[in-house]
């Protein structure tokens, strides 16, 4: 009888959807905003920057068209977390509070990661598993923080996007004629910087306030969430580990290579390019 009545508590718990439901037109609306960024992305580098656009083989123009888009919505929703962060009545219940703010936060980055889930998809041999599973969870995450669920917790993770920035703006450098240049250092530096101090010990630290939340709210909270984005947690930790490695690893081959004499690096790209070539 207990363990019925366990579960049924749990299902209503589950199914009660709260606000979510009402949100899924507009999640769809931005989604397909997304799309049409995506879109007049691949257009407007056709107009603009012809020769190396076109240049570009067919998996990096897929990504020049993905970043664009990235780096619109990493710029915004990273002003937008700083908002909802600073606003006292979320402030006061992170896990509960319903307000408009992270609705429309919420709402907005379910419309990105859904989008990003789909060109993951439909690219899948460009961006492979990390990438899919990362889109995944992350439209999930904010989905169901529109119920609402751990609100506060939704801004402060969206300020992870922030390190996509310099992330990006790295990767455009790289067609640039700054490509090997003082300025690509800086910028490497601060995309190391940024991505250490926010998502992984800002990260890392807000993973445990995360379970300080959970545990003070247990009693009112759906046990099947909670197993979710404790994973989902985990998941996201782990690969903003992953991809920190791999960042560390092409730092310390850029400053190698800026450090090089220039016959040597010469030689170096030389051979890279036929590899490349090969």
């Amino acid at each position: 009888m207990a363990l019925a009545a366990a579960v049924q508590h749990e299902l209503a718990l589950l199914l009660d959807h709260g606000h979510m439901i009402s949100f899924l037109p507009a999640v769809l609306a931005a989604a397909f905003g997304f799309l049409l960024l995506h879109l007049l992305a691949g257009a407007a580098s056709r107009a603009l920057v012809p020769g190396v656009y076109n240049a570009l083989p067919h998996a990096k123009r897929i990504d020049w068209d993905v970043r664009i888009v990235s780096m619109l919505f990493a710029t915004f929703i990273t002003l937008f977390a700083f908002s909802a962060l600073d606003h006292p009545d979320i402030a006061a219940d992170p896990v509960f509070t319903y307000h408009p703010i992270t609705a429309a936060m919420s709402t907005i980055a379910s419309g990105y990661f859904l989008w990003d889930l789909g060109v993951c998809l439909y690219h899948f041999d460009v961006y492979g598993w990390p990438f899919f599973i990362h889109g995944f969870v992350c439209f999930l995450i904010y989905l169901f923080s529109l119920r609402p669920i751990l609100t506060r917790f939704a801004a402060v993770f969206l300020l992870f996007e922030a390190s996509t920035i310099p992330l990006n703006i790295n990767w455009f450098l790289d067609f640039s004629p700054h490509a090997n240049g003082k300025f690509k250092i800086l910028n490497g530096l601060v995309l190391v910087l940024t991505f250490f101090f926010v998502r992984i010990v800002y990260g890392l630290y807000q993973s445990y306030e995360y379970y300080v939340a959970v545990y003070y709210a247990w009693d009112r909270m759906p046990k099947t969430l909670v197993l979710f984005y404790s994973l989902g947690n985990v998941i996201l930790n782990s690969l903003n580990l992953f991809w920190f490695r791999k960042l560390i690893a092409k730092a310390a081959r850029t400053l190698k290579k800026s450090k090089a004499p220039p016959a040597a690096a010469s030689t170096a790209a030389g051979g890279a390019t036929t590899k490349k070539q090969a």
